[in-house]
């Protein structure tokens, strides 16, 4: 008998025979075990050391899971199941204090976080055969609140960013009005989970009332608004090194606007992302973020209908930052464009339209443009406040072309150089000039050249505003002429 025993014991441990845990009346709740140093229970508590449990098909369970005030609770998931329905149905929903679900089809020890009053975890395991394990810990916030503080000023044009980058500091943003955040998600998908660790409330520290995560704020594509004039950041544990970050404006700014999302890009070579906003009868809007001097964001085409502007920086209502605007779908000969500066926004405006923004990284301005295609070149923090700016830029065209430029805008003071080229085959350099505080270019006068390669460099080792050039691309006189006179010899003399 005791051998039978132990050969069952033995077949139940090395075999997938479901389990039916207790759940009375469809429901569970969970609170804080007291007088314990290790807040800490395991669901269902005959798992193996966290070893997810195979539950019985058409089992439900809601688990509700409490968190006293002055604490967050950290769910650690892990969900396995074959689906063989293929039900759309998720087995696990996930729900916080404020109302807000998330399906879940599979989890690897994924962390969901409780804060205000709690919430809930709805299993319902349909046909699917699975397997699940609910790990829930509690932890108080911290007694004395010290965090980073970051004010928004009236004159940014480039919003203030918090890196989200093994950052477990807290942070205290205000504003004269109120304050808006917007997330930049990391480049792999497979990191966004982590977002659910970044948590925000409305006002001085953590014990305001909490409006929500960054992965929420993602994934609506909205923004994340406070109701007065603070913001508070927190990290309920540390993020992985990734190039997520969030973005924060006055929310007048952003105010016009109703959808607003984040794009990221991966900076290798040849990564091309891709970007699409629609609107109703407001405008939508996407920004995008990279901490980087030397690369460029170069949009390659702009497909749909309606307008989009272009901000170097967040939207400003005086548009003191607008560098550009398209109608989409109109876009042959003014793209591909670089934009500079740290952080850029798309606007879509018009009723009922939508467009595709196709753009990469670029580690320099090197871009062939047509005939007949026009552009512009800037520097760096061009639209932003005084600062050490540069650019080196090239535009290479065909041959027999020509240039057409004019320098719109130009700070150039005591060391500060800027530097016009350009050149071909087979005329050599057609034009070559270097601007100083003693030999400064002719603001909105238009120059002419021939050649198939332009080059603009701009070096300011002081503050400066930086400057606008634009260029257009046009069929060399020259090259025509030598064409057609080559032409005649061979006609005149054979």
């Amino acid at each position: 008998m005791k051998v039978l025993v132990h050969l069952l014991l033995i077949s139940v441990a090395l075999c997938d025979i479901p389990i039916d845990p207790p759940c009375t009346n469809g429901n569970l709740e969970f609170n804080p075990p007291p007088f314990q140093d290790d807040l800490h229970i395991i669901y269902p508590d005959n798992s193996n050391k966290g070893a997810p449990t195979l539950f019985p098909n058409n089992y439900q369970c809601n688990i509700k899971v409490n968190v006293p005030p002055g604490m967050w609770a950290t769910l650690n998931i892990i969900l396995n199941t074959s689906n063989s329905t293929g039900s759309a149905t998720a087995p696990v929903i996930v729900t916080d204090s404020l109302g807000r679900s998330e399906n879940v089809f599979s989890a690897s020890n994924e962390p969901f976080y409780f804060l205000g009053t709690g919430g809930s975890v709805k299993l319902n395991t349909g046909m699917s055969n699975v397997s699940f394990v609910l790990d829930m810990s509690w932890s108080a916030f911290p007694y004395v609140f010290s965090p980073t503080n970051l004010t928004l000023q009236v004159s940014d044009t480039t919003p203030p960013a918090i890196a989200l980058c093994n950052n477990s500091f807290p942070y205290l943003v205000q504003a004269q009005s109120r304050v808006s955040a917007l997330i930049i998600p990391p480049f792999s998908l497979s990191n966004v989970y982590q977002l659910r660790g970044v948590v925000f409330f409305d006002g001085l520290n953590w014990n305001r009332t909490y409006i929500g995560n960054a992965k929420q704020a993602f994934e609506k594509g909205r923004l994340l608004n406070s109701e007065g004039n603070f913001l508070t950041v927190m990290f309920l544990s540390p993020l992985d090194c990734s190039d997520a970050n969030i973005l924060l404006q006055k929310v007048e700014n952003t105010d016009p606007v109703l959808g607003f999302q984040g794009v990221t890009c991966s900076y290798e070579k040849n990564t091309e992302c891709q970007g699409v906003l629609e609107t109703t009868s407001y405008p939508s809007a996407m920004m995008t973020y990279f901490l980087e001097d030397h690369y460029s964001e170069t949009v390659k085409s702009i497909t749909g209908n309606g307008t989009l502007d272009v901000y170097i920086g967040g939207i400003r209502a005086d548009k003191k930052n607008l560098i550009a605007s398209y109608k989409a779908g109109q876009t042959d000969l003014l793209l591909p464009q670089a934009f500079k500066g740290y952080s850029r926004t798309y606007v879509l405006n018009g009723n009922n339209t939508k467009a595709s923004i196709v753009f990469s990284w670029t580690a320099s301005d090197l871009i062939q443009h047509p005939i007949g295609s026009k552009g512009f070149i800037t520097s760096n923090h061009y639209t932003e406040k005084p600062r050490t700016q540069w650019a080196d830029s090239r535009i290479e065209a065909p041959k027999y072309s020509a240039f057409s430029f004019t320098i719109r805008s130009a700070d150039i003071t005591n060391s500060t150089t800027m530097e016009i080229m350009i050149f071909g085959n087979p005329y050599g350099i057609t034009f070559n000039q270097t601007y100083t505080a003693d030999n400064l270019p002719i603001i909105n006068k238009t120059y002419y050249a021939i050649g198939e390669h332009m080059d603009v460099q701009f070096y300011s080792n002081v503050p400066s505003a930086g400057f606008y050039l634009d260029y257009e691309v046009v069929k060399s006189a020259r090259g025509v002429f030598t064409f057609v006179t080559i032409l005649f010899v061979l006609v005149r003399f054979a």
